[in-house]
């Protein structure tokens, strides 16, 4: 991210920046989320289950992490044995994958079953794009500062 994103307010002593755009691209969300939906409770319902999306994609990774290091990884002296550490790793990911999935099947609250599936998907493309854009686009570009870290 932005180095300035992370500039503390001198009096209050809060990421300041930080705060202010989130703010916007918040607004910027509902109130697009609030013209393309058919009302309140259909753009809140969108607006949960892509919550829901997203905040359970990161899940993904680590239960593939899990996954991986269960298969590649050098097991002597580790704390669980390889089949466990595969049944925990399969089966967080499939629970995780069918809540993604379920998060996609609308409420009664939706009127138009069409307009929600192209929210959702085009949203969560979205987001899945800008995260990895910061990931592997702009944490290339900006390079590692040392000793810059402040202690609290």
């Amino acid at each position: 991210m932005p180095s300035w994103l992370g500039k503390v307010h001198p009096k209050y002593r809060t990421p300041h920046a930080a705060l202010i755009v989130q703010a916007v691209v918040s607004l910027v969300l509902i109130v697009i989320n609030f013209y393309a939906s058919g009302g309140v409770q259909e753009a809140f319902q969108t607006m949960l289950s892509l919550a829901v999306v997203l905040q359970l994609v990161p899940f993904l990774y680590v239960f593939a992490a899990l996954l991986k290091f269960a298969f590649g990884g050098d097991m002597a002296g580790a704390r669980y044995s390889r089949g466990t550490l595969i049944a925990s790793g399969f089966c967080g990911f499939v629970t995780t994958a069918l809540g993604i999935a379920l998060a996609f099947f609308p409420a009664k609250q939706i009127t138009s079953v069409w307009r929600y599936e192209a929210k959702m998907f085009g949203f969560t493309l979205f987001f899945l794009v800008l995260a990895a854009f910061f990931f592997f686009v702009y944490g290339r570009l900006k390079a590692p500062q040392l000793g810059t870290a402040r202690p609290m």
